[in-house]
C-alpha cells in the first residue's frame, strides 16, 4: 500500500512551508506574543486567500472539498512554524457545523469561515472534564432576546476555551437536550471577550499550556 503524498498534496505541503517561512518567522511569532490580539489579521486573510480556511469544506460554501489528509498536511506545517492563530479550532468548529448544522447555518457560517470573515472555537468538556456524553450537565436555552452569550451558556462550568477573545461570531457548545443526549448549540461571541481581564486570563491559559508542552 502506497502512503506517499500525491503530487497535489506535496504541492500543498511545499507551498505552505514557503508561505510560513516568509510570513511566520520566529521573530514574528515572538512579536505577536506581546500583541493584544496575539495573531496577525493580515496573515489570517492571506491564508484565506490561499484557500486554507476552506480546505476541507464543500465547494458549495466556498471550500475546496478536500479531505483530512490535506488538512493534516497543513496543520503539520503550521505546527512547524509555531503559527499563533485560531486555525485548528476554527476548522474543528466548521466540521461540527457541517455535520450538525442546518442549511441556513451552513450557508452563513461555513462561507464566512472559508473567506476568513469568521473565527470559531469548540467548547465540549464540562467542569469535570469527563468525555462521557452522559456527563454533560450544561443546558442551552433561548430567551425572547435570542441565544445568550457564551458565559451565560456555560454558567456553572469551569471549562473555557483558551484565548476565546480571538474567536469571532460562532462558537459551538455542547448542550444537553433532555433525554435525547448532547446536542450542538451556537453561542455568539461574548461582549466581555475583549475586556482586559479576559485578555489576562487568556494569556495565563496560554502560558500554562506552553509550560505543559515543555514538560512533556
Amino acid at each position: 500500500m502506497d502512503f506517499s503524498f500525491s503530487s497535489d498534496q506535496q504541492l500543498l505541503k511545499n507551498s505552505a512551508r514557503a508561505f510560513l517561512d516568509e510570513h511566520c518567522k520566529p521573530a514574528t511569532v515572538r512579536l505577536l506574543w506581546d500583541d493584544p490580539r496575539g495573531e496577525s489579521e493580515s496573515m489570517w486573510k492571506e491564508m484565506a486567500q490561499l484557500g486554507w480556511h476552506g480546505l476541507s469544506l464543500p465547494e458549495a460554501y466556498g471550500g475546496s472539498g478536500l479531505g483530512m489528509v490535506e488538512t493534516a498536511i497543513l496543520l503539520e506545517e503550521l505546527g512547524r512554524a509555531a503559527y499563533p492563530g485560531p486555525y485548528w479550532p476554527t476548522v474543528l468548529s466548521a466540521a461540527a457545523i457541517e455535520a450538525a448544522g442546518n442549511d441556513p447555518q451552513k450557508k452563513r457560517w461555513l462561507s464566512a469561515i472559508a473567506t476568513g470573515d469568521a473565527r470559531a472555537t469548540l467548547a465540549f468538556l464540562d467542569s469535570d472534564l469527563d468525555w462521557d456524553p452522559a456527563a454533560v450537565s450544561m443546558r442551552a436555552g433561548e430567551s425572547a432576546k435570542g441565544m445568550p452569550p457564551a458565559p451565560a451558556l456555560r454558567a456553572g462550568s469551569r471549562s473555557r476555551p483558551c484565548r476565546a477573545r480571538r474567536r469571532q461570531h460562532a462558537r459551538e457548545e455542547p448542550a444537553r437536550a433532555s433525554r435525547a443526549g448532547p446536542s450542538l448549540s451556537r453561542a455568539p461571541r461574548s461582549r466581555h471577550a475583549d475586556r482586559p481581564g479576559a485578555r489576562a486570563r487568556a494569556r495565563a491559559c496560554s502560558a500554562r499550556r506552553g509550560t505543559a508542552g515543555r514538560r512533556s
